[in-house]
């Protein structure tokens, strides 16, 4: 029998296993894959990109100053926290970071991978998410300064008004926003013999376009081009 064994991430996306095209995975997993690997360095430079500059972190787990949590499910995680804080509703921030800092940081992020939705929709969603960041730190002793940021695909900016910003919320596009690989270089063409995560997952996407209906209404759901990935850039 002749092996047939493949190899690449290339080619066992194309004859094994299909790319997981669901937006949480980007959002819940890759995100958080990139931002903090290697002891939190990259999330220095993540929130550089935020316009959150000379940030402490201590990475060290008995040390650490960093909560970091992905998918916040907030009004669910109060077992024992309810005397504290009172949200109204149950967003669910893409990513929440907080730092216990001189001064303290909270900092909400709402990340968009392949799910394009209307301005509108995307304000409604981010006005909801500072509110929930408000009630955290308003049963915070520590009083941290909230930061919210929107990271995006620069096509669903393109024909805004201003597309570095939704209603005073920085926005933040993979495209233009690339950092180093949090892997090891991988068999396959590469840039400087390195792979960035986004880039290699999204240029096996390939330009399907689908769309998918969520309660009655069709959204818009591409891949993302092949320039995704992290570059250091100030916002």
């Amino acid at each position: 029998m002749s092996d047939r064994r493949v190899s690449g991430l290339s080619a066992l996306l194309d004859k094994r296993l299909p790319l997981n095209r669901k937006e949480q995975y980007y959002t819940g997993t890759v995100l958080p894959m990139i931002v903090a690997s290697d002891g939190f360095r990259r999330l220095r430079k993540f929130l550089d990109l935020c316009g959150v500059a000379g940030v402490a972190i201590e990475a060290s787990p008995k040390f650490t100053n960093v909560l970091f949590f992905s998918e916040y499910g907030f009004k669910r995680s109060l077992m024992g926290a309810r005397d504290r804080f009172d949200p109204r509703g149950y967003e669910t921030p893409d990513l929440v970071v907080y730092v216990e800092s001189e001064p303290a940081l909270l900092l909400g992020i709402e990340a968009k991978m392949f799910d394009l939705p209307s301005v509108g929709d995307l304000r409604r969603q981010l006005q909801a998410q500072l509110d929930l960041l408000r009630v955290m730190r308003d049963g915070l002793e520590t009083n941290p300064s909230v930061h919210q940021v929107a990271l995006l695909p620069a096509e669903l900016c393109k024909p805004w008004p201003d597309p570095e910003h939704v209603d005073g919320v920085p926005v933040l596009t993979w495209e233009k926003s690339r950092m180093p690989s949090v892997t090891p270089p991988l068999t396959g063409s590469a840039s400087n013999g390195r792979h960035s995560v986004g880039t290699t997952l999204l240029q096996a996407a390939g330009p399907t376009t689908t769309t998918s209906s969520r309660g009655g209404r069709s959204t818009s759901m591409r891949p993302m081009p092949p320039s995704v990935g992290w570059e250091e850039r100030a916002v």
